[in-house]
């Protein structure tokens, strides 16, 4: 299906193995974070730590929110480039690159669209997004929910990556992951690899 011109979407097979690189290919990025369970917070802690590792010469910044308090503070403290934010939208509206994790679809459209989860409503990270700015979401969600996000984002010029994980929470943790990427614009697939 990813070959159909019609639709035009890519699919590539990304392994976090040690040797590859979980990073956004722009430097000086602000990447932001919203979910930090099992998942979530190892993709946060892998991209921050990978990042200041490969280039010496970037200074990785990010930002995080989880609904979880306790957790969000922890992350902080183990992850000194990243700071605690105190809602979804503070973190989409601070970042360029932004990494969702969330468990369902009712919980990924809460977040982008806020609690109406349309789009037309929308009150959540949506509206904090800045054009330019990428959502990757790493949730694995029907495609139909991808599809109403992207075409939400793309009237505000925000690029937008499936990208779900497949991987166990302690896999995940050492590096060790399979991560389809699809995007209605390829070029973003590169940007985020």
């Amino acid at each position: 299906a990813w070959r159909d011109k019609k639709r035009k979407h890519l699919s590539l097979r990304m392994s976090m193995s040690e040797k590859s690189t979980a990073t956004v290919n722009q430097s000086d990025q602000v990447i932001g974070f919203i979910g930090l369970g099992k998942i979530g917070y190892a993709l946060a802690r892998n991209i921050i730590t990978k990042s200041s590792t490969n280039d010496k010469t970037t200074t990785q910044t990010a930002i995080h929110y989880d609904i979880n308090e306790e957790i969000s503070t922890q992350f902080a403290k183990e992850i000194p480039q990243s700071k605690a934010a105190s809602s979804p939208e503070e973190v989409a509206s601070s970042c360029d690159v932004l990494f969702t994790a969330l468990p369902n679809d009712a919980i990924l459209l809460s977040v982008v669209f806020g609690p109406s989860k349309k789009e037309e409503e929308s009150g959540g990270i949506h509206n904090a997004l800045r054009p330019s700015s990428i959502h990757v979401s790493c949730s694995t969600v029907s495609p139909t929910t991808s599809r109403i996000i992207a075409s939400a984002h793309a009237k505000r010029s925000i690029g937008f990556v499936a990208a779900p994980i497949f991987a166990r929470p302690d896999g995940l943790a050492l590096g060790h992951a399979t991560i389809p990427l699809s995007s209605s614009h390829p070029p973003l697939l590169a940007q985020i690899q």
